[in-house]
């Protein structure tokens, strides 16, 4: 090999390294995303307030607005027996029963022979605009996760549990 060739391989060798040492550092930093913050939440730190669908529930915000245009996660807590009854949602909806359970029904009326029981630990994953109903025949806590702005639509406007008094 001739002294040219060994020159050419030591400099670029040599460039390797010198670059490599200078950006090994910038190359092993984690990247950090000024608009997003890491979320811990134990369950000590949950604050839990009065729900938006049904009167008597209560409903923990954990992440995001589910009025804009961002993810946003939250956990809802339900009485015995209540119920949501036959709508619609605008986004797909994620739902995971944290505790308790539900009885999920795809149909445009409540018709316990055509629901599925959801117990703790299920996750259900229910695409924009599919009808169906939910009730939980005990204390239940869900978490929901969607894309807002997030809106409902009840089959029948009269079973809007939001317009009674």
């Amino acid at each position: 090999m001739s002294l040219f060739f060994k020159r050419l391989i030591c400099s670029s060798l040599l460039s390797f390294m010198v670059t490599h040492t200078l950006f090994a550092d910038e190359m092993q930093k984690p990247k950090t995303n000024t608009e997003q913050s890491v979320i811990i939440l134990n369950t000590k730190d949950i604050k839990w307030g009065a729900a938006n669908i049904l009167r008597g529930e209560e409903r923990a915000n954990l992440q995001g607005d589910s009025s804009k245009a961002e993810i946003y996660t939250y956990r809802a807590k339900f009485r015995p027996n209540s119920k949501i009854p036959p709508h619609w949602n605008d986004k797909d909806t994620f739902i995971t029963v944290i505790s308790g359970s539900a009885d999920l029904g795809l149909v445009d009326t409540v018709d316990m022979s055509k629901s599925t029981r959801l117990t703790a630990g299920a996750f259900v994953a229910i695409p924009a605009k599919t009808h169906f109903w939910i009730s939980y025949p005990e204390e239940t806590v869900i978490q929901f996760n969607a894309m807002g702005p997030f809106g409902v639509h009840f089959i029948n406007p009269n079973d809007d549990p939001r317009n009674k008094k």
